[in-house]
């Protein structure tokens, strides 16, 4: 039950942020890992070229999916994750939108940096 308060948590507060720039969504297609998770830790986000969103965190042996939708506008980012019927929806800006690297602010201004994941 913690593990999923938690990762509801950092759904809550991880930003995905870029200053008042256009963002070119086809620059977000692909996986993404947190750069500084915590210790046994992995957050990954993988944005699909049809709009999809997948958010997936792994704490030690446990791992949650949640899976949704997203549009970019400008520099915002809005994701409307599903979990247990239910939509919860997720304005972020986006910081800067590099090919590698995808860091971002919370509404709350805390600052969170993904890298993209090479595919294999």
């Amino acid at each position: 039950m913690r593990f999923l308060i938690s990762t509801l948590m950092i759904l809550a507060f991880t930003g995905l942020t870029v200053a008042e720039d256009k963002i070119d969504p086809a620059k977000l297609v692909g996986k993404w890992e947190d750069k500084d998770p915590g210790k046994g830790e992995m957050f990954i986000i993988e944005f699909t070229k049809d709009n999809k969103v997948q958010l997936t965190r792994t704490v030690g042996k446990n791992e949650l999916s949640l899976d949704g939708t997203y549009k970019v506008e400008g520099n915002k980012l809005k994701m409307v994750i599903e979990f247990a019927g239910k939509s919860d929806e997720k304005v972020l800006t986006i910081d800067k939108l590099t090919d590698d690297e995808f860091p971002n602010t919370d509404d709350k201004k805390k600052s969170k940096t993904f890298r993209k994941l090479k595919d294999k």
